[in-house]
């Protein structure tokens, strides 16, 4: 079973309200941030401990495949809708 994962962001901010946006719809918040109370070396997001951290300190650039579990399609259309309104609006669409 699977305890928690994580991948490697170039930027912990821009990257953490993306995640804080996307995640939300699973019912998932930031538990976690490294400095505690700042969040700018990483983050943990979870429900009362952290599953998914992002963090600084590992390569951002090596594929890897992370999946989240939804507890409806409800929650995976929600969960979508919002990281791509995040994505275009990080990137000007």
């Amino acid at each position: 079973m699977i305890d928690h994962t994580g991948i490697g962001v170039a930027d912990v901010g821009r990257s953490g309200v993306f995640y804080d946006m996307a995640l939300k719809a699973l019912g998932l918040h930031r538990v976690m941030q490294i400095p505690e109370n700042v969040g700018t070396d990483g983050i943990g997001y979870g429900v009362s401990f952290p599953i998914f951290c992002i963090d600084r300190f590992h390569p951002h650039s090596v594929r890897q495949h992370t999946a989240f579990a939804a507890k409806s399609r409800t929650e995976v259309d929600a969960f979508y809708t919002a990281a791509q309104d995040r994505r275009d609006r990080q990137w000007g669409a």
